[in-house]
């Protein structure tokens, strides 16, 4: 059995209670049929994209693959091909990412390859980048209190299929309030979140500020390589947004 990695204690060390844990296994190891991938490549407004990618074993969300010398993943735009490293700064993930300047905007088409030294590789996981899309309100110094009317966003539709959902989070006094988020039913140009979802922990910050962050995403689903056992790939749009939350 593969020990916890250094990034899966790094996790759990506050958590002395829970059973749960996280592996990374290496990919010399395991089959390409024994992976499940899951891949995005993210456009953020500013041009550019950042393509990501996660393996994972069989449908385990704690156990990671990670690359054994001689195994690569690489990401390709146009005539422009990059080799995705790991990201460092995911310590409890094994996330491989790789970044392309003027490489957002919509219909640019990506191929994600995984070449394999010593077993079948993957080289046909493709996606492309759905339309972009401006957040009209509110702005980042606006505020709303916790205790008043929902908080409407708005933002600009594109007539697409392409869906759209959104998250929230959340900080009071150093103290976080967990995610949630949502699919939206068609591309309507605006949500409301409750005043009630915002609310603090009890004790914790309750009577003051609240910085939020909304992330919205434009998604489109791409085509995973067969040779994977499972997973998804997808291009995305995604802008964020901040405002205060009062009491």
């Amino acid at each position: 059995m593969t020990a916890p990695s250094t990034r899966c204690l790094a996790l759990l060390a506050p958590l002395l209670l829970s059973a749960a844990a996280c592996t990374d296994l290496q990919s010399a190891d395991i089959t390409t049929s024994g992976i499940s991938a899951t891949m995005t490549v993210t456009a953020d407004g500013t041009g550019n994209a950042t393509a990501s990618v996660q393996l994972n074993v069989d449908t385990s969300a704690t156990d990671y693959v990670t690359l054994s010398p001689g195994d690569t993943l690489t990401a390709s735009f146009d005539r422009q091909s990059e080799l995705m490293a790991e990201d460092d700064s995911l310590f409890n993930e094994v996330t491989y990412t790789a970044a392309f300047a003027s490489g957002g905007a919509e219909g640019a088409s990506y191929t994600i390859a995984l070449q394999r030294r010593g077993g079948l590789s993957a080289p046909e996981s493709t996606c492309t980048i759905p339309a972009p899309f401006d957040v009209i309100a509110p702005s980042g110094s606006a505020s709303f209190s916790r205790s008043g009317a929902p908080v409407v966003i708005q933002y600009a539709p594109s007539g697409g299929s392409d869906p759209i959902s959104w998250s929230v989070s959340a900080t009071c006094e150093s103290r976080d309030i967990d995610t949630f988020s949502t699919t939206l039913s068609g591309d309507p140009g605006s949500f409301a979140i409750p005043a009630s979802a915002l609310q603090a922990p009890s004790g914790n910050g309750s009577q003051g500020n609240c910085h939020v962050t909304v992330t919205i995403d434009r998604t489109r689903s791409g085509s995973l390589d067969p040779a994977y056992d499972q997973g998804t790939i997808a291009g995305v749009q995604e802008r964020t947004l901040t405002f205060t939350s009062t009491p």
